[in-house]
């Protein structure tokens, strides 16, 4: 799980952030629409490629689709452990963005910590579980240490293909 949502992510986090403005939202759906965000991000230089990635990521619909489910959530949402849920030794890779890859963007930096417990408790639903904070990498973890996660899927592969089949153990 890259950076996972966690069940109860906007009940957590409501009231940290300030209220998203309709129009902002608006404009969110307008610029993809209209090209407007690409147009002017072609003109823009960028000290770094995660700076591009970034503006990129804020100007997609994918963005102005979190803005609005941001907005409109009602926040009825149960949690795991609520369903009695045991993921057993269902082995499961936690990767987690590193908060200092933030550190210029307070409104993101500020909730840090609670992105961090809210990622340990997802990884707490196995007990065969590792969590990773992915040096350097935003929320975008593929984009930003594709090499992290590629080596995890190998290892993952090794280990299953090591493990005898199913149908072997009937």
């Amino acid at each position: 799980m890259l950076d996972s949502a966690h069940e109860n992510q906007h009940e957590i986090l409501r009231g940290t952030f300030s209220p998203i403005a309709t129009h902002v939202q608006i404009w969110h759906y307008a610029g993809p629409i209209l090209g407007i965000s690409d147009i002017k991000n072609l003109f823009k230089k960028y000290d770094s490629s995660l700076a591009q990635r970034l503006d990129q990521y804020y100007s997609s619909f994918r963005y102005a689709q979190v803005m609005s489910a941001y907005r409109n959530e009602g926040g009825f949402f149960t949690p795991l452990e609520d369903f009695n849920y045991d993921f057993g030794n269902l082995k499961m890779v936690i990767m987690s963005h590193d908060r200092e890859a933030y550190k210029t963007a307070p409104r993101f930096y500020s909730v840090g910590d609670k992105w961090a417990e809210m990622q340990k408790s997802i990884a707490q639903l196995s007990r065969n579980s590792e969590h990773i904070v992915v040096k350097g990498a935003t929320h975008n973890i593929p984009g930003d240490a594709p090499d992290v996660v590629i080596s995890k899927i190998i290892e993952t592969v090794d280990i299953m293909s090591k493990q005898p089949s199913v149908s072997s153990r009937f």
